[in-house]
């Protein structure tokens, strides 16, 4: 089975360098288009199983996306983005000239004290593992291709899992930029990773 993982399109909290995380924000016109010319890109793909993070960025996404498949979209709470907890909507500016320890979530993910409620890269990881368990890896006979929608710091948390990378490489590059694409094989419980947060339709 080929798993394809997508993060959602650009949002204006996106586009304002926010801690966006676990507030439910909206795709803005440029993430519409983002959504809507990468489904083109990827009509070809004949997806037969589909799931998305609840949060309105990430399903709006996926609903672009395969619009005219007829293809229902399950949501999955596991799939949702990281908490930053009480300082979602944050600039990250203004977290950076106060030298915040929420950026070690970034910057020293390897790190595992909660800030303000917020999860750790190691949280994430584990949520992308159950998801994975749960549901990848019972289906990976069943389906021959299955997409994803979802949002940074999820596919990082996945990805680090498929590469078994310490948690101090859960940013390994690759950014997975909004609309960027990961693709995996899964085969008899293994993961190989054949394209990585590539993108398919030029930001703007």
């Amino acid at each position: 089975m080929k798993l394809y993982l997508v993060r959602h399109g650009e949002t204006c909290w996106n586009r304002e360098s926010r801690l966006q995380g676990v507030s439910d924000i909206a795709l803005n016109e440029n993430g519409i288009r983002l959504a809507k010319m990468t489904g083109k890109k990827i009509a070809h793909i004949p997806f037969d199983c589909a799931y998305s993070s609840p949060l309105i960025r990430a399903k709006d996404t996926g609903n672009y996306m395969l619009e005219g498949r007829g293809l229902v979209i399950r949501e999955d709470q596991r799939l949702i983005e990281a908490s930053f907890g009480l300082l979602e909507g944050e600039r990250v500016t203004k977290l950076r000239k106060e030298q915040h320890p929420i950026l070690d979530f970034f910057e020293k993910p390897e790190k595992k004290v909660k800030v303000e409620d917020a999860e750790s890269p190691i949280d994430v990881v584990n949520r992308a593992r159950f998801f994975v368990e749960d549901v990848v890896l019972k289906n990976q006979k069943k389906y021959e291709n299955m997409i994803v929608f979802s949002h940074g710091a999820l596919i990082h948390g996945m990805l680090t899992y498929f590469y078994q990378r310490d948690v101090k490489d859960f940013w390994h590059d690759p950014v997975q930029k909004n609309c960027a694409i990961s693709v995996v094989e899964v085969s008899n419980g293994d993961f190989s990773v054949l394209e990585e947060a590539k993108v398919l339709v030029k930001h703007i």
